[in-house]
C-alpha cells in the first residue's frame, strides 16, 4: 500500500529542478524562497484519493502516457494537433491538474461550508452535511469525465521564455482565466464550457502551453503561429498567475530569480487572501418556503494582456453582459437531460434578496 498519493507527479515538476533530485521552493505563508529542497518530498498527501491506491495507480497510468507528450511539446516548442492522441493524453493531463490538487479539495470544502451557512442560516449544519477532505477530493474527481469532455476542442498555444527569463510552476500549476470576460462580477466565467476560457500551464522553465478559445482569441503571429516568444512584461504576468494559483508553493530552477519572485509574491499577497466566493440567494415569488441559490468563484481581473493574445473583431461587438450567457458548445450533460414543460409548470420567477 502507498501511503504517499501524488497531486503534481515527479516527471512533472522533474523539469523545473535545480539539480539532481533538488527543487527550489518559494512557500506563499512563509513568504521566503528555500533552495535545493528535496524534490520526492512535493505535492503529495497522505491517502489523498483514499485508502486504496486504485486512483493513484490509475491516475499513474495516465501520467505515464501524458509524460512522453509533455516533454515533447517542451523540447521541440510545438504543440500537439486537435483530434490526435498526444492531444488528448495532454487534455487528459490538464484535466488531472484542474481537478486532483489539494487547492481543488480545498475549493470543494469551502464552497461547501458557505453553501451551508446560507442554507442553514449560520446554524450548525447536520452532522454529514458539509462534506469532509476525502469526500471533497472525491467531488472535485466525479467531475473528471465531464471537465475532459467540455475541454475538448480547446487549440494549444506554445510560450517560449524570453531570453535570460524563466517561468515557475506551483503546486495547482493549471490556471484558468478568461480575458474575455473580464469585470464580470455576477457569475463566474471559468468554466470548463464559458465562452473565452483559457487555461495556462508552465511545462518546463523555457516553455509554458496556453489552451484557449479559438472562436475568441487571435493568438501568436496573425492567430496561426504554433509558438510565440513571451516579452518580459508576458513572462511578469505568466508567473503572477503562478503565484495566485499555489496553495501552498511555488517551484523554480534558478536559485538567481528568487528575488524577483519574492516581488511578485509579495504584489500579489493580497489578492491571495480575498475571499472570491459569491452566494446569490433569489426567492421564488409567492412561495416564501422557495428559492434557489446561486454560487461561484469570482475571477480576479488581472488586467491579463499579453502579447500574443488579442480578441477577434467579431467577438469584441458582443457586450460584457451578453458575454457571460455564452457557452463553447453545448453541455455533454444537456444531451440526456429532459426539457422542462412550462406548459404543465408554468412560468415560476424569482427575486434575488441577497449577496454576499
Amino acid at each position: 500500500m502507498k501511503r504517499r498519493h501524488h497531486y503534481v507527479p515527479q516527471f512533472y515538476l522533474k523539469a523545473f529542478r535545480s539539480r539532481p533530485k533538488r527543487i527550489n521552493i518559494f512557500n506563499l505563508k512563509q513568504g521566503r524562497a528555500i533552495q535545493d529542497a528535496s524534490l520526492r518530498d512535493q505535492c503529495h498527501s497522505h491517502r489523498l484519493y483514499g485508502e486504496s491506491d486504485d486512483l493513484e495507480d490509475a491516475f499513474a497510468e495516465m501520467e505515464g502516457r501524458a509524460a512522453p507528450v509533455i516533454h515533447k511539446v517542451a523540447s521541440t516548442q510545438r504543440p500537439p494537433e486537435i483530434g490526435t492522441t498526444d492531444y488528448q493524453n495532454f487534455l487528459s493531463f490538464v484535466t488531472l491538474q484542474i481537478l486532483r490538487t489539494t487547492a481543488a479539495r480545498n475549493r470543494v470544502q469551502r464552497s461547501s461550508v458557505a453553501f451551508a451557512r446560507k442554507v442553514f442560516d449560520d446554524a450548525p449544519p447536520p452532522v454529514g452535511f458539509v462534506p469532509n477532505e476525502a469526500q471533497s477530493m472525491a467531488l472535485s474527481l466525479s467531475t473528471l469525465q465531464h471537465m475532459s469532455r467540455a475541454l475538448h476542442g480547446l487549440r494549444v498555444h506554445v510560450i517560449t521564455a524570453p531570453s535570460g527569463g524563466a517561468f515557475i510552476t506551483c503546486d495547482n500549476p493549471a490556471y484558468r482565466y478568461n480575458l474575455y470576460c473580464e469585470g464580470v462580477r455576477c457569475q463566474g466565467v471559468t468554466g470548463a464550457l464559458c465562452r473565452g476560457l483559457q487555461v495556462f500551464l508552465p511545462v518546463s522553465p523555457l516553455v509554458s502551453v496556453l489552451l484557449f478559445d479559438g472562436g475568441v482569441y487571435k493568438v501568436g503571429r496573425r492567430g496561426v503561429a504554433p509558438s510565440s516568444q513571451a516579452t518580459e512584461r508576458d513572462l511578469e504576468l505568466l508567473n503572477t498567475i503562478q503565484l495566485l494559483a499555489a496553495a501552498d508553493n511555488a517551484y523554480f530552477a534558478d536559485w538567481g530569480s528568487s528575488p524577483g519572485i519574492q516581488r511578485l509574491a509579495k504584489a500579489v499577497q493580497e489578492e491571495r487572501g480575498r475571499n472570491r466566493l459569491r452566494l446569490m440567494e433569489a426567492s421564488e415569488v409567492g412561495n416564501e418556503r422557495s428559492s434557489l441559490i446561486h454560487q461561484y468563484e469570482e475571477m480576479p481581473d488581472l488586467n491579463l494582456r499579453l502579447s500574443f493574445v488579442s480578441l477577434r473583431r467579431d467577438v469584441r461587438r458582443v457586450p460584457l453582459e451578453a458575454r457571460v450567457r455564452l457557452l463553447r458548445k453545448k453541455p455533454p450533460a444537456a444531451l440526456d437531460t429532459p426539457a422542462l414543460d412550462l406548459e404543465k409548470s408554468g412560468p415560476r420567477i424569482f427575486e434575488t434578496r441577497a449577496r454576499r
